[in-house]
């Protein structure tokens, strides 16, 4: 007899409704959202209110997040530059709002037409979603 599996998929998101900050359990199929009292670093519990997905803003996980980064920290990296391979990897950090909701977009203030560095850019999307617009300065 197999082993049943135990494993529970649970997508919490932090949304905004009405100007309001909360977490939920996205359910089944994307369009509603089952509201939590608390938030997942002290505990949450089931509200028994609902949202429909279509009213809120999808938030970043975490507000003010504590991002790190590493650089050269593997050979082709650093072979791409002119710079010795470091001893240790540099760790640098980024600021709490390179980090955006699902359709947000960075936005670079008016001085930085160019940029000398190369960036790496993670995002999740839904399938289809459509691209972020008007990423520039304002």
């Amino acid at each position: 007899m197999a082993a049943q599996s135990t494993e529970v998929s649970v997508r919490i998101v932090r949304y905004a409704v009405g100007g309001v900050c909360h977490y939920g359990e996205l359910e089944p199929g994307d369009v509603t959202i089952a509201r939590f009292e608390g938030d997942p670093f002290t505990g949450l519990s089931l509200t028994g209110h609902v949202d429909e997905v279509r009213d809120v803003a999808i938030l970043p996980p975490v507000e003010k997040p504590r991002i790190y980064g590493f650089a050269y920290n593997y050979a082709s990296h650093v072979g791409e530059t002119d710079r010795e391979i470091p001893e240790v990897p540099v760790c640098f950090m980024k600021p709490s709002t390179a980090v955006v909701g699902p359709g947000g977009c960075h936005r670079l203030s008016d001085g930085w037409r160019t940029h000398p560095f190369r960036g790496r850019v993670g995002r999740g999307h839904r399938k289809g979603s459509p691209p972020c617009q008007g990423i520039g300065g304002s």
